[in-house]
């Protein structure tokens, strides 16, 4: 390893607009609340996560910041 970014969110779940409300709201309660579930926490457990959180765009940030970087560097070809 040379060097490493982060720590940087994961990617977004997202669900279809034309999925109802109704249900988006209760999928969105259930991933909220899967650590604290005798089913879902071990689940999480399994999948090497802790637990679901809800995030607003400014937590994707730190990606955009590493994408800009990105865009920066120019390799070459020895």
């Amino acid at each position: 390893m040379i060097e490493s970014f982060g720590p940087s969110p994961i990617p977004p779940w997202v669900i279809s607009r034309r999925v109802p409300e109704s249900d988006r709201e209760r999928l969105r309660k259930l991933l909220l609340k899967m650590d604290e579930d005798a089913i879902g926490g071990p689940i999480l457990s399994a999948c090497r996560m802790a637990r679901f959180v809800a995030a607003s765009d400014t937590d994707y940030d730190p990606i955009r910041s590493m994408a800009r970087a990105a865009e920066q560097i120019t390799l070459e070809v020895l």
